[in-house]
């Protein structure tokens, strides 16, 4: 099956929430979008309209709020593609996504 990302999904863990929700933890992140892990994922429908605050690796006071939507529900988790993106979003998004990138390479690399 041809995967339909345009970027590639890193296997990452990092702290997002939904407002008036839990701290939560992705397990994989894409430039894209993410997938969320939580034990409510059935209080989320496929194609709903949802804003996630993610905390950014280097800068974790400032949260970015992200609309997306989810695309994909399952027992798990929820996984959610990035939506109507403004420049400040796609650049903290690059910057995270850099971030990890370049930890998963120094892993690779040990």
């Amino acid at each position: 099956m041809k995967e339909k990302r345009k970027s590639p999904r890193l296997k990452c863990i990092f702290k997002v929430r939904f407002p008036e929700e839990e701290e939560l933890e992705t397990e994989n992140f894409s430039l894209g979008g993410v997938f969320v892990k939580t034990a409510f994922a059935q209080r989320f429908d496929t194609d709903e309209t949802v804003y996630l605050m993610i905390y950014l690796p280097t800068d974790r006071k400032r949260p970015l709020t992200v609309q997306s939507r989810v695309v994909n529900v399952l027992e798990n988790g929820i996984g959610v593609k990035f939506m109507n993106l403004n420049d400040v979003t796609k650049d903290g998004l690059q910057e995270c996504y850099n971030f990890f990138r370049s930890q998963d390479n120094q892993t690779q690399q040990e």
